[in-house]
Order: C-alpha cells, then sequence, then structure tokens
C-alpha cells in the first residue's frame, strides 16, 4: 500500500510539471477548441486499442511470465507515460524491465528483448500496412 501511494504521488508531482510547462491559458484554449464528437470518437478508439495493446503484451510474454490483460495493460499504460520524457519509443522497450524477475522469467535481458521484440512487429505491421496501401493505390497519372 505504501509503495501505491509513492507511486501516486510521484505521477502527480510529474503531471504538475508537465501541466505547470504547458500553461494553463494554453491547456484550456485547446479544450475550448475540441470538437466533443471527434473527441469522443477518439477516447472510443482509445480504449479498445490500448487493451489490445495490453493483450498482445500478454500473449507476447506468456512463456516467460504469465500477465493477466490488466496487468499487462497497466505496463502498456505507464510505457505510454514514458514515451512522453524518454526518447524513441524506449519506454515501450522498458516495460520488459518491468516483468518479474523470479526463478523462470528470464531475467531483465529476456525483458528488454522482449520489448524490442515488439517494437519490431509494431514495425513489420506498420510495413505491412503501408505496402496494401500503396498496393490498393490508384495510379498516379
Amino acid at each position: 500500500m505504501k509503495k501505491r501511494l509513492v507511486l501516486i504521488a510521484v505521477s502527480i508531482v510529474i503531471l504538475v510539471i508537465l501541466w505547470r510547462q504547458t500553461g494553463w491559458r494554453e491547456l484550456g484554449r485547446v479544450c475550448r477548441g475540441l470538437d466533443p464528437v471527434w473527441f469522443g470518437a477518439a477516447l472510443l478508439m482509445f480504449f479498445p486499442q490500448t487493451l489490445l495493446s495490453g493483450a498482445r503484451w500478454a500473449w507476447i510474454v506468456r512463456y516467460w511470465q504469465p500477465l493477466s490483460v490488466r496487468k499487462a495493460t497497466e505496463q502498456v499504460l505507464a510505457s505510454s507515460a514514458l514515451n512522453v520524457i524518454l526518447p524513441s519509443k524506449m519506454g515501450d522497450v522498458a516495460k520488459g524491465a518491468w516483468l518479474d524477475r523470479g526463478e523462470g522469467s528470464g531475467g531483465l535481458r529476456i525483458g528488454l528483448s522482449l520489448g524490442l521484440f515488439e517494437k519490431g512487429l509494431d514495425t513489420a505491421a506498420l510495413g505491412v500496412l503501408m505496402l496494401l496501401a500503396t498496393a490498393c493505390a490508384p495510379p498516379i497519372k
């Protein structure tokens, strides 16, 4: 319980620092300019996408450490927060460091390797989508 309170306090401090750097007036101006329909649509897509990312992470690490989709989704959300301050999507790679380092889990090296493997899968999937889009695109005249 004490550890969770410390984590919540650190999260609040980071949010306050980020919000102070952004500025309340600017944040309010941007929020007032949001189209509620598009913002709602974005939120409706965000939640399933995050859950699917958590399910994929649980599937990737299942041999080394069985994770519930909830726990895997927590790691995905934490890694997304790290992506804000770390360069080049390193937060996604770092989520492998949060795996349990107990007996048979593979340790830190395996965890980070799994994070890199997941980023490789992302890159491959984007490449396939780009190839499909190119193949389906009308010819340029």
